[in-house]
């Protein structure tokens, strides 16, 4: 796209998707050459580097996470290439992506609520909590992933907005 034109929300959305299998593909490949740590985190561990450790195992978390890392390389890449032209178009993809990552998120609290519920009764016959513990951990932390990708979109969108003068 030529600078001095409007920056679709097609073409924006076409550009998003190229950086996410981009980004999705370098998690995957340090997952493979475990250049990424793998396994349980250590018990002294922060909770962010927790959820990192335990996303690289989980293909929704992987998935939040690659999102995580394509937002802001996006952006750069989008009013690098576009500049001012890109506001408005960005500003619908990013609402749009918005939606997307909260629901992600979600998906993922379903699904980990769900593991944990079905784990419950033999965690009480076998008095191993593992699957409950795993499946509420799933829970939270595609919650936070989702909810870290919605804020920081909608921060990035507002940002791009006031700084394009376009405040409203």
């Amino acid at each position: 796209m030529a600078l001095g034109k409007r920056a679709s929300e097609s073409s924006i959305s076409r550009d998003a998707l190229g950086w996410l299998a981009l980004c999705g593909g370098i998690i995957w490949l340090a997952v493979a050459l475990h250049i990424a740590p793998v396994g349980p985190p250590a018990e002294d561990a922060s909770y962010l580097y927790a959820v990192l450790v335990r996303s690289f195992g989980n293909g929704l978390q992987a998935l939040i996470l690659a999102g995580l890392m394509t937002v802001p390389l996006h952006a750069v890449w989008t009013f690098g290439r576009c500049g001012s032209d890109a506001i408005d178009g960005y500003d619908k993809f990013g609402l749009w992506a918005q939606t997307i990552f909260t629901a992600m998120g979600f998906m993922g609290t379903i699904v980990g609520v769900s593991i944990a519920v079905a784990g419950l009764k033999q965690a009480m016959v076998d008095k191993d909590p593992a699957t409950l513990i795993g499946g509420l951990s799933t829970a939270f932390d595609t919650t936070f992933l989702g909810l870290t990708g919605a804020v920081s979109l909608m921060v990035l969108r507002k940002v791009t907005r006031f700084v394009g003068g376009r405040v409203d």
